[in-house]
């Protein structure tokens, strides 16, 4: 069964260890991964804020992608996907027990939580940490019973495709029944020879795969229908920025879509889910030489039961956004000769930037004036808010890379509104500008919401600000949509 997921996308796709600009800049170490791709999931947990990793001693933020999780850390994991805050006097039931078994004073609120909602047990507890003090790693089959059990509170159970593993006999019997609940939402996949390797210890690269499917699926609000099938509601608004091949029996063929608010969704597809471009049928090769080299596309998806992408109509969308830097790139034609060529870089609503090459023949206009790139390079070191609109073209038969390269490309200053904010919906703004009079402005579809210069979602910035008095300030793109929103956050 197959059913429409409502997604339609302004899309970006992007492959091979291409990651969206906001986790290249937030992890020092993003490609130190142990498989190719994993840099997508990792991105994911990091937007949800359920994987920040931490500060090194050089202030840079690592992951630690290849290190492993300990017990103690899988537990923070389900309470922080739960989405609640455990109690004092629940903390206060479990702290003699938390603290005879050694549980460090920073986990006493997710240990008490899952105790509180018999995620763990008691006797579990003497098994977080070795006999020398040390946290204690964390196997496949320890992360199956602390997910399954969380997924079971969260009333969850198996569905009816569980896998049968090759190595399922080596599953222990307490566990079997957390495995099938895992396996039967691919949040737990085999290897490629299609076992699940309980005693394997789990790194955090595997683990923030786990988060990212378990996050999902409860973001989805999964149902069960009447003939016990799964289906799933979702609704996506926002970016492709990975689309990646096989990882390596950690999951399938996957894309992540980085929604509007903020977050990351990663997307599994099949072996015959199928790329449309344009209405004719590409191959996966295709859609990834297209979209690696920064080709934006806008995107129609159908998911199956399981949350799977199915079918992916694509069509070719403009590439626009702030213009930020006008540089010099250096790279190899096929027979080994460099060469230079200058590039565009673009930063979109999203936060993600991308480089495109301009061409001797590109076509470069500022206010409907047409300029060259050295005149461009020149208006950006003296007005640094630039607005540009990319016609970017792919053509397969260049000798050089990118393929990809600017054929038109239109500028013009970002405008900016100060005023008093006096309502604020999904679609439009008002503001009382300094004259007294009352503007309204529609919203653009990729809005981004800013308190005391932090990123926020329209619910906690609505929260944040008081209407009539907190001052905001707008930025509008080309076409009058507001595009960013900026307050200090009202202190009574």
């Amino acid at each position: 069964m197959k059913k429409k997921a409502a997604l339609i996308l302004a899309a970006m796709m992007a492959v091979g260890t291409a990651v969206p600009a906001s986790a290249a800049d937030s992890f020092k170490d993003i490609n130190d991964v142990p498989w190719g791709g994993a840099q997508a999931y990792i991105n994911s947990v990091f937007e949800s804020g359920l994987m920040v990793g931490e500060i090194d001693e050089n202030g840079n933020r690592v992951f630690h992608a290849k290190n492993n999780i300990s017990y103690t850390e899988t537990a923070q994991l389900v309470y922080s996907l739960s989405g609640t805050t455990v109690s004092t006097d629940v903390v206060q039931k479990w702290t003699s027990v938390m603290k005879s078994n050694k549980i460090p004073s920073w986990a006493y609120n997710c240990v008490a939580y899952c105790l509180e909602n018999s995620i763990v047990t008691i006797t579990d507890l003497n098994i977080f940490y070795n006999a020398d003090g040390s946290a204690r790693s964390a196997t496949r089959e320890d992360a199956a019973y602390i997910f399954g059990r969380f997924l079971v509170s969260q009333n969850i159970s198996a569905a009816t495709n569980t896998k049968n593993f090759a190595d399922k006999n080596n599953i222990s019997a307490v566990c079997q029944q957390y495995v099938d609940i895992l396996s039967s939402y691919d949040i737990f996949v085999g290897d490629d020879d299609n076992k699940f390797n309980p005693n394997n210890t789990i790194n955090r690269a595997e683990m923030a795969v786990i988060v990212s499917k378990t996050y999902n699926m409860l973001k989805d609000k999964s149902i069960v229908n009447d003939d016990g099938e799964k289906t799933t509601k979702a609704d996506y608004t926002g970016y492709i920025n990975y689309a990646g091949p096989d990882f390596n029996g950690i999951g399938p063929k996957a894309f992540m879509l980085y929604t509007y608010d903020g977050q990351s969704i990663v997307l599994d597809t099949v072996a015959d889910s199928q790329y449309y471009l344009d209405g004719e049928p590409i191959s996966t090769r295709g859609i990834y030489s297209l979209t690696s080299n920064g080709v934006l596309v806008s995107a129609e998806v159908y998911v199956n039961s399981r949350n799977q992408a199915m079918e992916i109509y694509c069509k070719r969308a403009a590439v626009e956004g702030q213009v930020t830097n006008i540089g010099t790139k250096k790279t190899k034609d096929k027979n080994g000769d460099e060469y230079s060529y200058r590039s565009v870089t673009i930063k979109f609503a999203s936060g993600m930037t991308r480089s495109y090459r301009i061409d001797d023949d590109t076509d470069i206009y500022f206010d409907d004036d047409e300029i060259d790139i050295d005149e461009l390079e020149e208006y950006l070191d003296e007005y640094p808010e630039i607005f540009g609109s990319a016609d970017v073209q792919y053509n397969d038969e260049y000798d050089v890379y990118p393929n990809a390269y600017v054929k038109e490309l239109k500028t013009n200053f970002i405008l900016k509104e100060e005023g008093t904010i006096s309502e604020i919906d999904g679609e439009t703004v008002k503001i009382v500008a300094d004259d007294g009079r009352e503007y309204e402005y529609k919203l653009d579809s990729v809005v981004r919401y800013y308190l005391d210069g932090k990123k926020v979602r329209l619910p906690a910035f609505r929260e944040g600000v008081y209407t009539n008095v907190s001052k905001v300030q707008l930025t509008f793109d080309n076409l009058g949509y507001v595009t960013r929103i900026e307050a200090e956050k009202y202190a009574e």
